[in-house]
């Protein structure tokens, strides 16, 4: 089995994000608010028919990352981990 890495913020693929919010179970608007960034502006980046600079994804995976997020890569494998905080 691969080891695998944490994936820098320019490796994060529209997927990742995706399935990062899916695990955190926000809906778009909800993780739009979250990383103040636009529902319409989210909804492209997700779908990859738009591209975040890189500020932007600075800190949409910030954001994803303080709720428990861990985006990683091995080649051409990505995926993302989820942690939860204890309560």
């Amino acid at each position: 089995m691969d080891s695998f890495a944490r994936a820098d913020h320019t490796q994060v693929t529209s997927d990742q994000i995706r399935a990062a919010r899916a695990l955190l179970g926000w809906t778009l608007v909800e993780a739009a608010e979250h990383m103040g960034v636009g529902k319409n502006t989210l909804n492209r980046i997700e779908t990859g028919k738009g591209n975040a600079g890189d500020r932007t994804l600075k800190e949409l995976v910030a954001v994803f990352e303080a709720a428990g997020i861990t985006f990683v890569t091995s080649g051409s494998t990505v995926g993302v981990l989820f942690t939860p905080a204890l309560q």
